[in-house]
């Protein structure tokens, strides 16, 4: 998950990015919050399994229980909460 929200940041924003990752009380989520200066939020691509590549947002939003896109000028920041327990 980090390593596709960070690298979507860089290929998809201009200028400096930034990363925090917060382990929750009782470790029982990570949270991850990347910063880009893109204001434009996140897209997600028309699902095409004979594509290669493209898919990473879809499984970002399959596999944390939430992500958002907060405004954070000049960008946004995109935060992302992945379960850290089997019981979700």
């Amino acid at each position: 998950m980090v390593s596709e929200l960070v690298t979507n940041a860089v290929r998809h924003a201009p200028g400096p990015a930034d990363l925090v990752l917060e382990l929750q009380p009782g470790a029982e989520r990570l949270l991850i919050a990347v910063r880009d200066c893109s204001p434009s939020p996140p897209a997600l691509r028309e699902d095409d399994p004979a594509r290669v590549g493209g898919h990473g947002l879809r499984l970002v939003r399959r596999l944390c229980s939430q992500v958002r896109t907060v405004p954070a000028p000049p960008g946004k920041r995109v935060v992302a909460l992945l379960e850290l327990r089997g019981d979700r």
